[in-house]
């Protein structure tokens, strides 16, 4: 089981096919996020447990599996040329334990997150924590609570100025849509990863001998379909 890194303080599964800290104020990122393109007809609207999530893959190249247990609800996302894991998208389950299931009418707070791979030795998650109301099967996201980076690799290596924020896509809140915006810097002493010299999977030297790559990050869910 991997352990998280902390950077500063603040604030696993059966299977099934399917057709995936660092406190950062909502404030912050004013940068551009890069995030997977996709024509609308490859956008796959998934059910996590509470939430949906948009996935921004089509069928044709990419296969969901669905894992989950008594604490998280996740989708992984698989190449299907290669079978390589691209992405995961996963809702933490009961993460407001003053919430009951039972309830008709209730606040809570809902945690969502993605986890994202990068040069085959960096692997971080790109989280949000939500307040949000639900009555019946009315529900909406009332405000962000956070906006978080976590490292989910050991390694040489560490994450530099990330950033991120959460934004309504309705333009305000309380809100059914919202997405999640990311960007870091990932600083490594490594030279080669697997054989690969580290300039040719996208790092650039610093003066100082280490070398670091940017990265976006972005993921769209709502509540209360």
């Amino acid at each position: 089981m991997l352990k998280m890194k902390k950077i500063v303080p603040a604030i696993a599964l059966s299977v099934a096919v399917l057709s995936g800290s660092v406190v950062i104020p909502n404030s912050v990122n004013a940068n551009p996020v890069e995030t997977v393109t996709a024509n609308e007809n490859d956008i796959q609207h998934v059910q996590l447990n509470k939430l949906f999530v948009d996935i921004p893959y089509s069928d044709v190249d990419y296969e969901l599996k669905r894992k989950e247990t008594t604490s998280a609800v996740e989708i992984e996302v698989y190449e299907r040329s290669t079978g390589n894991l691209v992405t995961t998208y996963g809702e933490v389950k009961n993460q407001d334990s003053n919430f009951s299931a039972r309830a008709a009418t209730d606040y809570q707070s809902i945690r969502a997150y993605q986890d994202y791979q990068d040069s085959g030795f960096v692997s971080v998650r790109l989280q949000a924590d939500l307040y949000v109301y639900s009555s019946g099967s009315f529900g909406q996201i009332n405000k962000v609570i956070a906006t978080n980076y976590y490292a989910t690799s050991d390694g040489s290596w560490d994450m530099v100025n990330p950033s991120a924020h959460t934004v309504s896509m309705t333009g305000s809140f309380p809100t059914q849509k919202v997405q999640v915006k990311g960007s870091v810097t990932i600083d490594t002493v490594k030279t080669k990863i697997g054989g690969v010299a580290i300039g040719d999977l996208g790092y650039t030297v610093q003066q100082n001998s280490h070398y670091r790559k940017n990265l976006n990050h972005g993921f769209t869910f709502t509540f209360g379909r």
